[in-house]
């Protein structure tokens, strides 16, 4: 490797997003209801593009055909007869024959209707999904007897009774860039919560470029256009008192092409013959609700001749049943099938998503490119791929519009599609302990040549991008967030990663620097997680108990003050206690485990140590925190903030969450102590000649020496001149060598037990794909929802939207 062993490795700074993306396929505790809405809402801030001009916003988004029908000249009083201020229900009948017409009325969405969908949720959703929007737009030829079908819908209209629930608030002028316009009440809040539920759920079900919502409050109404960078808003209005925008928008929407309403024209729906070809090949991933089989244009490079009516050249594959789904409605949108090339018979593997194109962000196609021409083992080979032409997020035009109210930046994205020459199956399906820590270990190899031989550091270790072949071989797969470590400057405005798997270091600064270390950490995380969930434990535990144990370490986070979310403390106590570890019962791999978690603690306290003594200096004579009793510490709030939580670091990395159990009211430690609480305790206070013991009928001679805990504040401990010394940083993880050769040693080196994988030991969990196979779901549960009428082979209307 030569001098690149003695370098500190980097590869940009970019604050931390958890995204549901990110999250979902591993979290260890389902979140539904209104939380989810709530979750939403926090994931999409600042994300909310508006309030654009009414006019402008039908221009940009919904322009006449030239020569096409006109928008119809309506009364003024068009709307009157819509009820408002009552019951929501009371309002749907009349909006509803408002807009479809009647006798009285013309229709004014020719070729479509509304269909008053609030007591039905959609039958072919997951579990964990049964949402029910107000009011939902469909071609005229949907069968309505099911008023609820994602799959189908070409629009989410929400709909209240009055006009206080609105999620934006619009400045007073025009120009107020400084306005904050997205309320923060709770209520407001769980309303754009709904609103992106409905949206995620429907792009999640079909193939689209973007979509369009109605908002309607009362006599007051709004646009939205969503897309994967965000969401464009237009400003209030009064549909009553002007009719005609609100008639423009639906009848330009129903003249729209389908490209302009959002939907994927680089999908259909497969032929019969297709579909003949592509069962028998298809059929280990038989999806567990019946879906039609698709096909999917992917660009090809090859030399095939170009599809009739397109620019450039594409091969076509045919799919079934998706092995992972989009999570959230920005972002990179993730998903992916097994396919097969109707031409050659061969099943291959097709991956679909919305990458950045920020300055510095590589493709994933032309990652994949250089790695197969490096010789690099264990990762994918490319079959062909690249950005499909003209889909790209618009939203992005708007960040500076002169009519934005505050909000973040957006990330431009474009949509990417690309066939690899495998099908993996996810880690969790191995057979063995020895087998997992093979696999994980054939991935370690394939990160160690991609960075040694490429200069590229992948950036997003996990459990569901590290993957079985058929024959038992690990593949390091999911290069999309991949970076060149010579790259500089910031990678893109929110990183996004798989929550569970990340760094102590990146969970604890957001803004910290991806390193090499971050990446070799996550694959201990890999084995850490995949051993709690799918091998035996040392000492039984019940699902519910592991569950706890699981979720405090990898699910917990807190908010920051500048909208990003930190992480990371259950780790640390994982880490800090042997009394919060569980153990599993495979021997070599709990030594692996044990040797590796020496490492990693050994950098988080350095890590702490660094954060403590780089304190600016402003701070140094602030005052001492007080430490609250063990009731005051249980009614804290669960997410708190490092400095200003009561879980305020001891020496060492020690946490109140360790020692609170063994504290009086004055925050000493009541002896008699579990011997491992005391020897770590005591290690910590190594050069403290008096440590603060409490008075306890075993101990009144250390009644006459009772301290204070120690602050957590440099200035406050010169008497613990342990913590005074330099500190030299730990050498492990400056490379792959130390972890090379622990893999080597746990894997050549021991006897491993055989077959001894376990049943998912957490409790049954919502599936995070809900139309993949067993085979290749991301969790065990089996999705309990009526099936889906399979789709014909007919070729797809110009006017319905393909399901996913």
């Amino acid at each position: 490797m030569g001098n690149t062993e003695k370098i500190r490795v980097t590869s940009g700074s970019t604050p931390i997003k958890k995204k549901a993306s990110g999250t979902v396929p591993h979290q260890s505790t389902p979140l539904h209801g209104p939380s989810e809405c709530v979750s939403h809402a926090i994931e999409m801030s600042n994300l909310w593009v508006g309030p654009m001009p009414t006019d402008e916003f039908l221009k940009e988004f919904l322009p006449l055909d030239a020569g096409g029908p006109e928008v119809p000249d309506v009364a003024a009083d068009y709307f009157h007869g819509i009820t408002t201020g009552g019951t929501e229900s009371q309002m749907y009948t009349t909006f509803i024959s408002s807009v479809n017409g009647d006798q009285d009325k013309p229709t004014l969405i020719p070729g479509f209707k509304l269909v008053n969908s609030s007591d039905h949720p959609d039958a072919s959703s997951r579990p964990d999904k049964k949402i029910r929007p107000d009011i939902l737009m469909y071609p005229s030829d949907v069968d309505a007897s099911r008023p609820t079908q994602f799959d189908r819908t070409e629009m989410v209209i929400e709909l209240k009774a009055k006009g206080d629930c609105d999620g934006f608030s619009d400045p007073a002028t025009s120009a107020a860039t400084d306005h904050v316009w997205e309320s923060c009440s709770k209520r407001r809040q769980k309303c754009r919560g709904q609103l992106i539920a409905y949206a995620t759920e429907a792009t999640a079900r079909q193939h689209r470029v973007c979509g369009f919502i109605l908002y309607v409050g009362g006599d007051m109404a709004r646009f939205i256009r969503h897309d994967r960078s965000g969401a464009v808003v237009s400003s209030l209005f009064n549909y009553k008192e002007n009719p005609d925008t609100l008639v423009s928008f639906f009848w330009r929407f129903a003249h729209a092409q389908p490209g302009i309403r959002g939907i994927d024209e680089t999908v259909r729906l497969a032929t019969q013959a297709e579909q003949d070809i592509a069962r028998p090949l298809l059929q280990a991933w038989k999806p567990d609700i019946e879906c039609p089989f698709i096909v999917l244009q992917v660009p090809s490079t090859d030399g095939t001749p170009s599809l009739a009516g397109t620019p450039m050249a594409y091969r076509e594959f045919v799919a079934w049943g998706s092995v992972a789904d989009a999570h959230s409605l920005t972002g990179r949108a993730t998903r992916a099938w097994p396919v097969v090339d109707t031409k050659t018979k061969r099943v291959m593997f097709l991956k679909d998503s919305w990458r950045s194109t920020l300055p510095h962000m590589e493709k994933e196609t032309d990652t994949l490119k250089i790695l197969n021409d490096a010789g690099v083992e264990y990762v994918p080979r490319l079959e062909c791929g690249d950005d499909l032409p003209g889909h790209s997020t618009r939203t992005i035009e708007f960040e500076h519009a002169s009519w934005r109210c505050r909000g973040g930046r957006i990330t431009p994205r474009s949509h990417n599609r690309f066939v690899e020459d495998f099908v993996g199956i996810p880690l969790k399906r191995f057979k063995s302990s020895q087998q997992m820590l093979k696999v994980i270990f054939h991935a370690f190899i394939a990160h160690r040549q991609a960075f040694e031989r490429c200069g590229i550091l992948h950036r997003d270790i996990s459990g569901g991008n590290i993957m079985m072949t058929g024959d038992g071989r690990g593949i390091l797969n999911d290069w999309d967030l991949a970076r060149h470590i010579s790259a500089d400057g910031c990678r893109q405005h929110d990183r996004t990663g798989t929550w569970q798997f990340m760094s102590i270091k990146l969970l604890m600064d957001p803004a910290s620097r991806h390193e090499l270390q971050d990446d070799l950490e996550s694959f201990f995380w890999a084995v850490v997680y995949h051993g709690f969930r799918y091998l035996k434990l040392a000492t039984p535990a019940s699902g519910t108990y592991l569950q706890e144990r699981m979720s405090s370490i990898f699910d917990s986070y807190r908010h920051l003050s500048d909208d990003s979310i930190g992480g990371g403390e259950g780790k640390i106590a994982f880490l800090s206690s042997s009394l919060l570890r569980l153990r599993l019962q495979c021997k070599p791999m709990q030594k692996w485990v044990d040797t590796i978690l020496d490492m990693v603690k050994a950098l988080s306290d350095y890590a702490e140590q660094q954060r403590r003594f780089t304190m600016p200096s402003d701070q140094e004579d602030s005052p001492v925190p007080s430490v609250p009793s063990v009731n005051e510490q249980q009614s804290l709030p669960r997410e708190m903030d490092r400095e200003d939580s009561a879980i305020s670091s001891f020496p060492n990395g020690m946490k109140l969450r360790i020692l609170g159990p063994y504290l009086d009211r004055e925050g000493l430690l009541t002896p008699p102590l579990p011997n491992e609480i005391e020897a770590q305790y005591l290690v910590a206070h190594v050069d403290c000649e008096d440590p603060p013991i409490s008075s306890h009928p075993s101990n009144t001679e250390h009644m006459d020496r009772m301290e204070p805990p120690i602050p957590d504040y440099p200035s406050s401990i010169e008497k613990h001149e342990v913590l005074k010394r330099p500190f030299e940083p730990p050498t492990y993880f400056r490379d792959h060598e130390e972890m090379d050769r622990v893999f080597q040693d746990c894997l050549h080196n021991h006897v491993w037990p055989k077959d001894d994988a376990a049943q998912d030991q957490l409790p049954s969990m919502p599936s995070a794909s809900r139309r993949g196979s067993k085979r290749s779901l991301d969790t065990d549960s089996e999705v309990s929802a009526s099936k889906r009428r399979q789709g014909s082979g007919r070729q797809s209307s110009s006017l319905a939207p393909i399901s996913a």
